[in-house]
């Protein structure tokens, strides 16, 4: 693994909810990718307690933030990684006070609401000389599917205006059509995941999107390949994060 969440070459590990569907478990055993699972202990909602990228950030080749008073992870992680634990009240009840960690690193920038992210991650990131752009939704991760260094998938309109500006090529879709449990809708970015440098995964059929057409053209602009994990409902689970 070079850079956060653009693996160059078929990854073998990565981290995901413990409350993945068993069909893309069983898919990703397939595919030759070990998971570690996300058990998380947050006063949030039930709907997005588990969701991985509440509690883990990869923010460089070789750091990994974890809040480990709130989460667990079954499973190793790599011995490559310095895991840098940090601990956080479980007092985290609702937004923004349970975004601490959704953010998300692409290439040399870190994207992020500076004011509901935390400072630990902040300070990580000027640390590794990162740029980071600020933006509005605290559900960064949430709302940003990486696709390439310079290129990404959302919902929101805010993020896309902001990362059109910082020279992204943004896809931005006009559907919610990502199942969440609990809520109307969940998001693109939670509902995926990079498998390799041209294969993008998605927790479920993607397939079935009512912009697939849209999105299948995005993607075959990048060479790069939507891998349906499943047949089940698109589905946000919180980031499928990879790590080796």
């Amino acid at each position: 693994m070079i850079k956060p969440n653009l693996p160059i070459n078929p990854i073998t590990k990565c981290i995901v909810s413990s409350e993945t569907s068993d069909k893309i478990l069983r898919k990703l055993s397939e595919l030759n990718i070990s998971t570690v699972k996300a058990f998380g202990r947050m006063n949030c909602d039930k709907a997005i307690r588990q969701h991985t990228d509440l509690y883990t950030i990869h923010i460089s080749e070789k750091s990994l933030l974890f809040a480990k008073n709130i989460c667990s992870l079954q499973g190793e992680i790599p011995n490559s990684f310095s895991g840098v634990d940090i601990d956080f009240p479980c007092e985290c009840k609702k937004y923004p006070s349970d975004v601490f960690f959704n953010c998300v690193v692409i290439g040399n920038d870190l994207i992020c609401n500076t004011k509901t992210v935390h400072k630990k991650v902040l300070d990580y990131a000027e640390d590794s000389k990162l740029k980071i752009i600020n933006v509005n939704q605290g559900y960064a991760k949430c709302n940003i599917c990486v696709v390439d260094e310079d290129s990404v998938i959302t919902e929101d309109c805010g993020i896309a205006s902001i990362l059109n500006k910082n020279g992204y090529d943004v896809l931005l879709l006009k559907n919610h059509c990502v199942r969440l449990p609990g809520y109307e809708y969940g998001f693109i970015g939670g509902a995926s995941g990079k498998l390799a440098k041209d294969k993008l995964a998605f927790f479920g059929c993607i397939e079935n999107h009512t912009e697939f057409g849209r999105i299948y053209d995005f993607l075959n602009r990048k060479g790069i390949e939507a891998v349906s994990l499943s047949d089940e409902p698109l589905t946000d689970y919180g980031s499928l994060i990879p790590i080796e």
